[in-house]
């Protein structure tokens, strides 16, 4: 077709009382596109799955992407369900309490490939947390690790949520330019004090087995903390006390229990002593030992100041692997729980 009809084309629709914008603006493209004195980037709508398997090439770093975002959004809860995930083809729904996502939100960051909102906005806007996930990987993720995704948002303070749904495979191919994929908006109506993100991903690319889940509960252990810290952020003017993070993993395949699994309960109550230390914002430094089962509680303050380096605080649990001193915990289990988990681990903001 040469450039007279394309025009032509363009200039009728754009008489109708109800103007196809899509087809205009593909017009339009094309007619940019052959301009024989300039020529500029296009992309293939391929890229997409390119990118979702080179930059997100474990399944296992793709989730724990997907729980970074829920914690910069604020979120105080997020919820992996497993269905049927013992096969290739199974669901994954991952739903968190976070902040959700405005239409602007969906439009210019969700939709839009290597945003730099987050180097823009390095803090959550409710609890001032630092940023966990990396830029722009969050959708890639989700292309990694199954077919489809229903996307479904509801941005706190709004009266209104958004649904999208993504068919990767047979929407973004190659050969097709990406400007020409369009996925549709569902409004749905919802209290405006209701919050979060609801990603069911469908199609898994990859059999979740037992030893799968268990890498993703290391994965998720060791991005919180397993003790209560004291907050310290929401003593600062105009910041809300952060709550702190918690992940919990269900589903078919998990042979744990339906409950929360919590490291807290199962092994860190194995513990024979509990070792506290602290720096407060003053610089002066003070540590505790205490132990029920030697019924021992003894502390040190320091003279020395450490003005650079407070407030912090750090706990750790001591622990002896006999079976005297474990009450309801197998040695081994012990043993093989200190191996995993055991060792110093820094965490900021509860992450």
């Amino acid at each position: 077709m040469n450039e007279l009809p394309k025009k032509v084309l363009i200039e009728k629709e754009l008489q109708k009382e109800s103007p196809d914008w899509r087809l205009i603006e593909s017009l339009s493209r094309d007619e940019v596109s052959q301009d024989p004195t300039n020529v500029r980037f296009s992309v293939d709508a391929g890229h997409i799955q390119r990118l979702g398997v080179e930059l997100v090439g474990k399944k296992d770093t793709a989730l724990s992407e997907l729980i970074k975002n829920a914690f910069d959004a604020d979120a105080t809860e997020v919820d992996l369900n497993f269905e049927n995930s013992r096969a290739i083809g199974g669901t994954l729904i991952i739903s968190d309490n976070g902040s959700g996502m405005t239409m602007d939100v969906i439009r210019n960051s969700w939709m839009r490939i290597s945003t730099d909102t987050k180097a823009e906005q390095p803090l959550s806007p409710r609890y001032y947390r630092r940023r966990a996930g990396r830029k722009g990987i969050g959708r890639f993720a989700v292309q990694r690790l199954a077919k489809k995704l229903e996307l479904r948002t509801s941005p706190i303070g709004e009266t209104h949520g958004y649904s999208v749904f993504f068919d990767w495979d047979a929407e973004f191919t190659s050969g097709k330019d990406l400007n020409d994929v369009f996925n549709r908006v569902h409004k749905f109506e919802k209290a405006p004090e209701e919050s979060g993100t609801e990603l069911k991903m469908t199609y898994m690319r990859d059999a979740w087995t037992t030893a799968s889940i268990s890498r993703v509960w290391r994965a998720v252990l060791l991005l919180q903390p397993p003790f209560k810290v004291a907050n310290v952020s929401g003593k600062e003017v105009g910041k809300k006390a952060d709550p702190g993070f918690t992940v919990r993993v269900n589903g078919e395949t998990n042979d744990m229990s339906a409950d929360s699994f919590s490291i807290e309960k199962d092994f860190l109550s194995q513990a024979i002593a509990s070792i506290e230390a602290s720096i407060d914002a003053n610089g002066y430094a003070r540590v505790r030992v205490t132990s029920k089962k030697l019924d021992l509680d003894d502390f040190e303050d320091f003279d020395d100041r450490y003005v650079l380096v407070g407030p912090v605080s750090l706990t750790s649990k001591y622990f002896i692997y006999l079976p005297e001193t474990l009450s309801g915990m197998k040695q081994f289990d012990a043993t093989e729980m200190g191996r995993k988990y055991g060792g110093i681990r820094l965490y900021r903001n509860g992450f």
